[in-house]
C-alpha cells in the first residue's frame, strides 16, 4: 500500500497549472487501494484519500472523509491535526458552496 499511497500523494501535490483531471482521476483510484489495503482505517491515508476526491470535485466525500481521517489521529500528532482541520474547513466550505 505505501506505493499507492506515495503515487497519489506525489500527484495531488505537485503544483502544476493546467494538470489535467485525468491525473487527478489516477491519483484517487491509487488513494481508494492504499486505503483499502488498511481497511479505511489509516489516518494518513485518508488524509490522502479525501485530498483526492476534493481534486475530482466530490466535495462531500472529502469533507467525510478527512472527518475520519481527524477522528483517527493520534492526539499527540498535533501538527498533523492542525492540517488536517485546516483541509476540513476548505473541503467543508467547499461542499457548501
Amino acid at each position: 500500500f505505501p506505493k499507492m499511497h506515495d503515487i497519489a500523494w506525489m500527484i495531488l501535490t505537485t503544483d502544476v497549472e493546467g494538470m489535467p483531471k485525468s491525473e487527478y482521476m489516477v491519483a484517487h483510484q491509487a488513494a481508494a487501494l492504499a486505503c483499502e489495503a488498511t481497511e479505511w482505517k489509516d489516518w494518513s491515508t485518508l488524509d490522502t484519500y479525501a485530498m483526492a476526491c476534493m481534486k475530482v470535485g466530490d466535495f462531500r466525500e472529502a469533507a467525510k472523509w478527512q472527518q475520519k481521517a481527524i477522528d483517527l489521529t493520534p492526539k499527540s500528532e498535533t501538527k498533523a491535526l492542525s492540517e488536517l482541520k485546516l483541509r476540513l474547513a476548505e473541503y467543508t466550505e467547499a461542499s457548501e458552496g
